[in-house]
């Protein structure tokens, strides 16, 4: 009879700890369940506090490799459609745009680029132009073999927060994007008469109305211009001189207009 009563006693004995262990199951469960939605929550408000109307700005003369910051590419703008703010056009659908390229009235190339969903953006672009300073010589992007067009490609992202300026005022509506990428080049000096490849980088950058037209730029860098100009600002910060780059000298930018609808 005590034996029934020690064996009843341990059976229940054994389906408390089950209980017990169960409700420590559950307990975690909800505990991981209440981190989860904190830790979405603080995403969420991240996100949203970057669409605060207080952290737009505006710098009409800001070269593109002096905006290094702003360039995210699709792993940093978090996936799926990017936010903008009221006003800018929404990126709905992937864009896709070609157009000319231009220098005082001449076509110099072509552009291709398209904007994807995610705020990404990526082309790339042929051309050849001349320079007559320092000396007279032609610029020819070089093919790739395996590819029917040019092996000159550049990727970026849209800048939601740059507000678009110039000198009749400001205009919020425009959507601001950048984007970087590799330049080769095939150069022949017409007095030597012979040719080389030289590398450097190139810019893209461009203002999307509401329309989803877009005006740009691109600019040709003999050189990594970004790199020269870190130089000079950590010579300015140790109270150092430095001389400000100008990128009208000699062998050192070119810079190219385009327009286009998708």
């Amino acid at each position: 009879m005590y034996m029934k009563e020690d064996n009843l006693y341990e059976e229940e004995e054994g389906k408390g700890r089950l209980r017990n262990q169960a409700s420590l199951g559950a307990g975690i469960v909800v505990f991981v369940c209440m981190v989860s939605l904190v830790s979405w929550s603080v995403y969420r408000g991240c996100t949203r506090g970057l669409m605060r109307e207080e952290l737009r700005w505006s710098d009409p003369d800001a070269l593109p490799w002096e905006e290094h910051k702003w360039l995210m590419y699709s792993e940093k703008l978090g996936g799926g459609r990017p936010e903008v703010f009221e006003g800018q056009p929404e990126i709905l659908k992937g864009l896709g745009y070609k157009a000319k390229l231009h220098k005082k009235g001449e076509t110099c190339g072509e552009i291709k680029l398209g904007v994807r969903l995610d705020g990404t953006v990526e082309g790339e672009w042929s051309g050849e132009f001349e320079r007559s300073e320092p000396a007279m010589k032609r610029y020819t992007t070089v093919r790739n073999k395996e590819r029917r067009y040019v092996s000159n490609s550049f990727r970026g992202n849209i800048v939601r927060t740059k507000i678009y300026s110039d000198e009749e005022g400001q205009d919020r509506s425009k959507l601001y994007f950048i984007a970087r990428g590799e330049l080769l080049l095939e150069e022949f000096d017409y007095q030597m008469g012979d040719s080389h490849r030289i590398r450097g980088d190139v810019y893209v950058t461009g203002w999307m109305g509401s329309e989803y037209n877009v005006e740009g730029k691109l600019y040709v860098c003999w050189g990594n211009l970004f790199k020269e100009a870190m130089k000079r600002r950590s010579a300015r910060e140790r109270g150092e001189e430095s001389e400000e780059l100008d990128i009208l000298a000699p062998g050192t930018v070119e810079v190219f207009e385009w327009e286009g609808s998708p």
